[in-house]
């Protein structure tokens, strides 16, 4: 009976340097080994939950040695490399230069480890599933992970998608590939206890819960109950690809990157991103054809009037793991994109970073018409609840006086001009709420305990370019939206709408 297990790194980052490697060889560990995951299996069990009576030895024990003969394969999504290069303090023996690397993954796309023939009963099912819900990293500890057992139904779809296998199996699964070796446990030897009478032995003696420091006071060049073995896995699994989503889409209306930089943008500077992706946009586009310019891309047609109707594009950097960083940057147009813009975009793969130093890589994941944007982009789902993440702020003046005076108070006035937003562009009136402070939302929309500030703390502004637009002189707001029904995305509004100030949030129900 087949058995998988997915795991999602949900923070995109898989941290793990195989065993008698050092870290500054920069060699990542991909994939996961069998024996750094059945480890962390036995972690969880002997540090969360050994004492409940909940998971028995013998019974944990049985379901890892299934699990160990035969091995399992891979569905590896797509990844990058990357790394950090900094100096560890040594006291007086100086510092150490150190390469952290890393592997990239999407957040949303499962690594899953697929066992074609399991013969585990329900017991022994059960103690796995309840061990892997209860995993919280794999490899180092900033390697977040999220992991759970595929229902049977769900596993046929990510089997056909098997990319990484025993080399022994690779005539049947892969045509072509590069072998990596990695640490398996030995199926009959990892319930041994090899070590002498310097360490003292768990119990139960389990391999598996030897400590590093004591493996290397023993002299033990392998984990003892381990053993090497090869895998398969593609030559090219750690190349940028273009998205694959590009060529069916005629006239996409939304592209969307990933950034990568150390330090990431705030997203206080929300408004000035924004711009800069605009200006290099421009400056492709110009490039590419005789210093021509696309109406889309600038709002404005040949006369330099502006476009009306928000047919135009619209620049959303978005913080979508809710860490008060811009990791993502959209751009979405109603009118969709032609082939000229489509090319310009595509050539879009880095900006500078506001404030200046070094510039902001730009990887795209995805170009999709309306419809597939909002089942790819979280910020774009249906909703009924949604929620402030950069301040709106009203694109007129109050009026104090006069025949279109505002008969509102000050204080009202925000709220009104964004019902008046709303009315215009055909939207159904919601409940709305004053939101008093900026509160980080992570990518599923949920709110988290991060850092709160309040909307001042927004760049509120343009930067670049001649014409400002108009605005009121008042700082700009946070709001709650509660519709009555599921709206769609992206829900913009106010002064500085298409550069991402007065964008909102979906929250999940």
């Amino acid at each position: 009976m087949p058995f998988a297990i997915a795991l999602h790194f949900i923070s995109g980052h898989y941290h793990a340097t195989p065993w008698g490697r050092h870290v500054n060889e920069a060699v990542p560990e991909y994939p996961p080994s069998l024996w750094r995951l059945f480890r962390a299996l036995v972690a969880v069990w002997k540090r969360k939950m050994s004492d409940d009576g909940q998971i028995h030895a013998e019974v944990l024990g049985s379901a890892l040695k299934k699990l160990a003969d035969p091995l399992p394969s891979f569905v590896l999504p797509p990844a990058t490399l990357g790394h950090t290069r900094h100096y560890l303090d040594q006291g007086k023996k100086g510092s150490a230069f150190v390469i952290d690397t890393f592997i990239n993954m999407a957040k949303d796309t499962p690594l899953v480890v697929v066992w074609k023939n399991a013969e585990l009963n329900e017991e022994e099912a059960q103690t796995i599933i309840k061990l892997v819900e209860k995993l919280d990293y794999l490899g180092r500890s900033e390697s977040w992970v999220e992991g759970s057992v595929l229902s049977p139904e769900k596993i046929p779809a990510f089997a056909s998608r098997i990319n990484c296998v025993p080399f022994e199996e690779k005539e049947q699964l892969i045509s072509d590939g590069e072998m990596v070796t990695t640490l398996v446990p030995h199926p009959h030897r990892f319930r041994e206890w090899d070590f002498g009478k310097k360490v003292q032995s768990p119990e139960p003696a389990w391999n598996l819960l030897a400590e590093s420091g004591d493996l290397f006071k023993e002299g033990w060049s392998d984990p003892p109950g381990s053993r090497w073995t090869q895998y398969v896995r593609p030559f090219d699994c750690f190349e940028e690809k273009p998205s694959s989503h590009t060529p069916p889409v005629s006239r996409p209306h939304v592209m969307r990157w990933k950034i990568q930089g150390n330090p990431l943008p705030s997203v206080q500077e929300t408004i000035y991103v924004a711009e800069i992706v605009k200006r290099y946009l421009n400056g492709i586009y110009g490039k590419l054809f005789d210093q021509d310019f696309s109406e889309i891309f600038m709002g404005k047609d040949k006369d330099g009037t502006p476009l009306q109707g928000h047919q135009h594009a619209y620049y959303l950097p978005t913080d979508e793991d809710g860490d008060g960083k811009i990791d993502h940057i959209n751009i979405y147009a109603e009118r969709g994109f032609d082939t000229r813009e489509l090319k310009a975009l595509e050539q879009l793969k880095h900006i500078q970073k506001p404030g200046g130093g070094e510039d902001l890589r730009l990887y795209l994941v995805g170009c999709w018409n309306k419809e597939e944007g909002i089942q790819h982009i979280p910020v774009f789902r249906p909703a009924r609840h949604w929620v402030s993440v950069t301040p709106y702020i009203a694109p007129r003046h109050y009026k104090k006086r006069g025949q279109k005076k505002d008969t509102c108070s000050l204080e009202e006035f925000p709220a009104v001009t964004l019902r008046e937003e709303l009315q215009k562009q055909a939207y159904p009136l919601p409940d709305i709420q004053k939101k008093e402070r900026y509160s980080p939302i992570s990518y599923e929309g949920n709110i988290l305990r991060g850092k709160e500030f309040p909307w001042l703390f927004f760049r509120q502004q343009r930067v670049l370019g001649k014409s400002h637009g108009n605005r009121t002189n008042q700082p700009g707001s946070g709001f709650e939206l509660v519709f009555s029904e599921p709206v769609k995305g992206p829900l913009c509004f106010g002064y500085g709408a298409h550069y991402g100030m007065g964008f909102f949030a979906p929250l999940r129900e």
